[in-house]
């Protein structure tokens, strides 16, 4: 399949944004406080794009064969590099004197942490966990989704409706207990049904998305493009990332996935040029490496970490220290791309499983 590479240089944005959300926060900014929403970014990008490379697959014919080799595929992709940094951030917490109990250690082994079972232990690795979750159900969905009209109309506006039920209805069963939410879709925690239901609703709005943009109403793809749609799309972008509108926020990335995939819009040319893509190459480097970064730097030069989460308080400056981190953040990221998770797509690229 043809790579989209402006959806590559999103995955880049989202991934800085996210980490630029963890040094920084708590700030007076919303623009900075919303930068948990990066990873519901990751969550509809992922559908769309797994969309975009299955639905042959399971769109009218479903086969265990294939349905066991993409879900063994997906796993492998995902937990190889994950168990590295997951080895790195255990290493970091034994030297800090940290125990973890049996459960904890084997369900973050197995990446089942946020089935119920545990904390995670690489603290960005609870929406791994659930990715694996929707992994699971994702040919199921493509199948509905191409066979189903009306019941894909029905998840379709039940993803929205739990979207804004989650993000201003304040329920211990959705929020499950956990210590610390920096906004209304900040579900995070292994106890609470929030997590599941944001990640579920974020994962059918990307499939949609997907079949808006290439299925019957592929025609919008050929509507004439003028600077105008561009410009009024980026204000309101600014806009509501000033805002407390998580909701809002959330529902905006399912819908303008589909938009930058257009390949004659300035947002296309942006997130599609060298620059922006190299981030989204290596934006899962970029994901998993830098808590483990952070917290080492609040362990020994003590920046200040808020609650055990991935925060640091920029105490001597405003954006001298953010950018200093996200430096670092980077060229740990380039050298653990280029020297570990590069070449575990080469082995994977290699084995029986590379065509799924």
């Amino acid at each position: 399949m043809k790579e989209i590479k402006s959806l590559t240089g999103a995955r880049g944005i989202a991934a800085v944004y996210v980490v630029t959300y963890h040094i920084t926060n708590p700030s007076e900014s919303y623009f900075i406080n919303n930068g948990y929403l990066g990873v519901d970014i990751f969550f509809v990008l992922s559908r769309y794009v797994l969309s975009y490379t299955h639905l042959q697959d399971f769109s009218y014919y479903f086969s265990i064969k294939k349905y066991f080799n993409f879900i063994t595929s997906r796993f492998i992709r995902v937990w190889s590099f994950y168990f590295f940094w997951l080895m790195a951030m255990m290493i970091l917490y034994i030297i800090m004197d940290v125990k973890f109990t049996f459960i904890e250690t084997l369900s973050n082994l197995v990446l089942i942490q946020n089935w119920g079972l545990s904390k995670p232990i690489l603290i960005v690795s609870w929406s791994l966990s659930i990715e694996i979750i929707l992994y699971l159900t994702l040919p199921f969905a493509l199948y509905t989704l191409c066979n189903k009209f009306k019941l894909s109309l029905i998840l379709f506006l039940s993803s929205i409706s739990a979207i804004i039920l989650l993000a201003y209805y304040d329920n211990e069963f959705f929020w499950g207990g956990q210590p610390e939410r920096r906004g209304g879709l900040d579900y995070a925690y292994y106890h609470g049904f929030g997590t599941i239901l944001r990640a579920f609703s974020d994962f059918y709005l990307g499939i949609f998305a997907f079949k808006i943009v290439h299925g019957k109403f592929s025609w919008i793809k050929k509507i004439k493009y003028h600077m105008v749609f561009d410009f009024v799309i980026f204000l309101w972008v600014l806009f509501i990332l000033s805002k407390n509108q998580p909701a809002l926020i959330a529902l905006t990335w399912s819908f303008l996935v589909g938009y930058i995939t257009i390949e004659n819009t300035l947002f296309y040319k942006i997130l599609g040029g060298k620059v922006v893509r190299h981030l989204g190459v290596i934006s899962y480097s970029i994901y998993l490496s830098h808590p483990s970064l952070v917290i080492f730097l609040d362990h020994y030069f003590r920046f200040g970490i808020i609650n055990s989460q991935v925060r640091i308080k920029p105490y001597q400056a405003v954006f001298i220290l953010p950018l200093f981190i996200l430096s670092l953040v980077y060229l740990l990221a380039l050298f653990s791309y280029y020297t570990i998770e590069s070449n575990i797509k080469t082995l994977i690229k290699n084995s029986p499983l590379s065509s799924n």
